[in-house]
């Protein structure tokens, strides 16, 4: 089972795809601000959630691509996992950090930080839902 994030949003100035996921995101290309916000963490973390209970494990047995918002989840999911086996207990952005940083971003660099803020914050809530639960 799969929980898709159908979203996809461009900077109104120079047109590159990002997710102002809070108010005060800015353009992580060009830093222009805009009113338009999209819960991208809650949303996140809710799909994470269910790969990890329907499967064991943060990714999911298939997963389709319908917009921006699938492919930075998909690429959470994929960090998620690999903090979950790494076997050097390092914190998650130590994990989270150097694989996006030699990631190809095929000329799109700027997403770099842009996908790690939003993985920490997903980690973050992820840790709240957990915590949540247990109470």
């Amino acid at each position: 089972m799969s929980y898709h994030i159908e979203y996809d949003h461009s900077c109104p100035k120079c047109r590159a795809k990002f997710i102002p996921f809070d108010e005060g995101v800015a353009c992580p290309k060009c830093g222009t601000l805009e009113n338009e916000t999209f819960d991208f963490i809650t949303e996140g973390a809710r799909s994470a959630r269910v790969n990890w209970l329907s499967n064991g494990t943060y990714l999911p047995d298939s997963w389709s691509f319908s917009g921006f918002g699938d492919q930075v989840a998909f690429a959470v999911f994929q960090l998620l996992e690999a903090h979950r086996t790494n076997t050097e207990n390092k914190r998650f952005s130590e994990i989270a950090q150097p694989l996006l940083e030699a990631a190809n971003w095929e000329g799109r660099e700027y997403l770099s930080g842009h996908f790690l803020e939003i993985a920490n914050r997903i980690r973050t809530r992820l840790d709240q839902m957990e915590q949540d639960s247990s109470n």
